[in-house]
């Protein structure tokens, strides 16, 4: 027996109805707002592309002086470019020719051709290409939950038949040989388009390998919580737990970079932890946690930390995403590897027996589950929120993956006849609304 009644049906899908609908029109609205409406962000020149990964308000500038102070980067990468020297080029020139020393500049001038000079740049055009940049990375973190909200449900398939241990070790170690493959076949390419490749580039891959592999050892406690709650726990109510992560993110700021608690994300930490102990009250109307539900409650720590550097990580290497994923992925398979050898999960030492994969693999959902977590809501969803954090930061992309629920929810409730309970769906409800409050730009003064 539950230990509340679960509410009607049709109550449940209205629920979810208007949850997605507010969460697809927040981030519509979201990613369609123009950016020079919200912020002067000013787009850096990244490898020969335009990169708007990091910015930073522009002040205004003091009397008699041409610019200010501005600020590139975040946290740890943050980094103040130097004012520019006094121009003594007459008015106009500066503006279509790179500023070099005089000497330089004149004989550049002198001896080159009118059409060889750079033609000037257009802000018009940069900070359009940078809201757009901006819009495809949210659609990029959007799809990503959408895929991670499936992930849930279809574990919960798979623990149905195959041990958590072995069904871990299966469904990432697909994962780390897809990525892998597809990291192995571009090096293969490029070694033959561009020859050797440089030292340089070589310790950079290798950098962005390892940082993957750091990582992935925090998505791989994260997944470790994830699968022992969904062996007591709902999935929709796993997946609400895991949406706690956007909380995690603000206050690894606070602690290691210094940024001050606003009172939103007081507010946002208040609603949150409020939510969780809605989503679990029991029949005395108190919260009653369960050890799986401690589990789960633990996977927004791990996936915080996770996602907090691999921020980091897409901001140092911005043209390596294949390789931070493909560190990740070969990391979370090895600890999985590592989890069946020991034995943690109650199996006994040692990988199971021929016998065992036929058994698992002769049911038709097995193949399928497998195939579906391994490669769709694992390998690819974890590519997309890379590609995402290369232009927008940790915090706004755990803003959008909290619809990560919902999608769970919705899922869940169509292939696990699962429902929420009515105080359940209210907890899940604070809880997705303490994390827009405490990401959401709620300070006029910001846009002005």
């Amino acid at each position: 027996m539950s230990r509340i009644a679960f509410m009607p049906n049709a109550l449940f899908v209205a629920f979810l109805v208007l949850n997605i609908i507010f969460h697809t029109s927040t981030a519509l609205c979201t990613a369609f707002t123009p950016l020079s409406s919200r912020k002067c962000l000013i787009p850096t020149q990244i490898h020969g592309g335009i990169s708007i990964s990091r910015y930073r308000r522009r002040t205004r500038p003091s009397s008699g002086s041409l610019t200010s102070s501005i600020e590139i980067g975040d946290g740890l990468f943050a980094t103040t470019p130097k004012a520019p020297q006094s121009d003594p080029l007459p008015m106009g020139l500066s503006s279509k020719i790179p500023q070099k020393s005089p000497t330089k500049l004149k004989s550049a001038i002198v001896g080159a051709d009118i059409g060889s000079i750079a033609p000037p740049q257009h802000p018009e055009n940069s900070l359009a290409d940078a809201e757009q940049s901006v819009a495809f990375a949210r659609f990029l973190a959007l799809l990503a939950s959408a895929l991670c909200g499936t992930n849930f449900a279809a574990v919960k398939v798979l623990q149905h038949t195959v041990p958590l241990g072995p069904s871990a070790m299966l469904r990432f170690g697909l994962s780390a040989l897809a990525t892998s493959g597809i990291v192995l076949a571009q090096e293969i390419a490029a070694k033959k388009g561009a020859g050797a490749q440089s030292l340089e580039d070589n310790a950079s891959k290798n950098t962005a390998l390892l940082a993957g592999v750091e990582i992935g050892l925090w998505y791989s406690l994260g997944f470790y919580c994830q699968s022992v709650g969904l062996l007591t726990t709902e999935a929709s109510k796993v997946s609400f737990f895991s949406s706690l992560a956007v909380v995690t993110v603000p206050l690894l700021n606070v602690v290691f970079r210094g940024v001050k608690l606003e009172a939103k994300s007081i507010m946002s930490i208040a609603l949150a932890s409020f939510g969780v102990a809605l989503l679990d009250l029991g029949p005395e109307l108190l919260p009653s946690f369960s050890t799986g539900e401690l589990f789960a409650l633990g996977q927004a720590i791990t996936f915080g930390i996770g996602y907090w550097r691999l921020e980091n990580a897409s901001c140092r290497f911005p043209r390596e995403s294949n390789h931070i994923t493909a560190g990740l992925s070969l990391s979370i398979a090895m600890s999985s590897v590592l989890y069946v050898l020991l034995g943690l999960d109650g199996s006994g030492l040692g990988f199971p027996s021929v016998e065992d994969f036929t058994t698992w693999f002769s049911q038709p959902h097995v193949p399928a589950a497998l195939l579906w977590t391994g490669l769709v809501s694992t390998a690819a969803a974890v590519f997309l929120e890379t590609l995402a954090l290369k232009t927008i930061s940790a915090t706004e992309v755990t803003i959008l993956m909290t619809t990560i629920p919902l999608w769970s929810a919705t899922f869940a409730h169509f292939t696990l006849g699962e429902v929420l309970t009515t105080t359940g769906a209210c907890g899940g409800a604070l809880i997705v609304m303490g994390c827009l409050v405490g990401n959401l730009n709620l300070d006029a003064k910001e846009n002005l």
